[in-house]
């Protein structure tokens, strides 16, 4: 490539990257769509808590993004009926073939298992279904729910090998419980524990985060966000919520879905 060339390239890509049309994808870097009409894509500080700029949002070209999930270095997004893929650099998100199947219209957690790498999903209707989700057709298989008087809020994330879920209650309004959720031989749900509600205390009064639909693990800690647009650590034994070290507020947006790159 002579000079001229060089120089040329260069100057495009610090165009590209100031402009915020398109950025590499980096390592252990956190994810995160907006649950609204036209729904972008995001990067999250987890030092923090506040959108990364720039680059800045990227339209997704569809609505209601309700959560992301990385397989390997594939990311992947899910609405209430269908699994689309991801591109990390343009944002934009290109539909399965197939939605997930008659009656499962309520999908708003999604996961991809390490070692394995199924994708997961679960229902925000009582009772929360649980699927496994075929990532080149799109298609969904029943693998249970997670009880009557559950339901999943928005997010699911694998932590040292146990599988985490922001979950809601029937009768408990808006706030959220964090479980545990135990798969058979057969990848159908087993067991759920739960664990707590998502919480905090200052000077001695009990606080609760509304619609913790966010939920991932960056360098073994895991981390929630919700629909006010608050992200925080959460001890996964029992709710608790401290806030980053160097918290700087709320983004003001429906954090609808975190997922952190391999």
């Amino acid at each position: 490539m002579n000079p001229v060339t060089r120089l040329s390239a260069m100057l495009l890509v610090c165009l590209l990257y100031s402009s915020g049309t398109a950025y590499a994808l980096e390592a252990n870097t956190v994810f995160m769509c907006d649950f609204v009409n036209q729904s972008k894509l995001y990067r999250i500080s987890t030092t923090t808590g506040k959108v990364l700029t720039p680059p800045g949002a990227k339209p997704m070209g569809i609505s209601l993004c309700s959560d992301l999930a990385f397989r390997n270095f594939s990311l992947y997004a899910t609405t209430y009926t269908r699994l689309y893929a991801v591109n990390t650099s343009t944002g934009h998100a290109t539909a399965r073939p197939n939605t997930y199947g008659p009656g499962i219209n309520d999908v708003v957690a999604l996961v991809a298992q390490p070692g394995t790498g199924k994708i997961l999903g679960g229902g925000i209707n009582f009772p929360g279904r649980f699927i496994e989700i075929d990532p080149t057709t799109g298609k969904a298989t029943p693998r249970g729910n997670i009880g009557s008087s559950r339901a999943f809020w928005g997010d699911m994330a694998f932590l040292n090998g146990s599988l985490y879920a922001t979950i809601r209650k029937n009768g408990q309004g808006d706030r959220t419980f964090l479980a545990k959720l135990t798969l058979n031989a057969q990848g159908n749900i087993g067991t759920v524990q739960e664990l707590g509600m998502i919480r905090t205390t200052v000077n001695g009064t009990l606080y609760y985060l509304k619609q913790v639909w966010s939920l991932t693990v960056r360098n073994g800690i895991l981390f929630g966000g919700n629909s006010q647009g608050y992200t925080v650590r959460i001890n996964p034994a029992n709710g608790v919520v401290t806030y980053p070290s160097g918290f700087a507020g709320i983004n003001y947006l429906p954090m609808a879905g975190f997922s952190t790159s391999p």
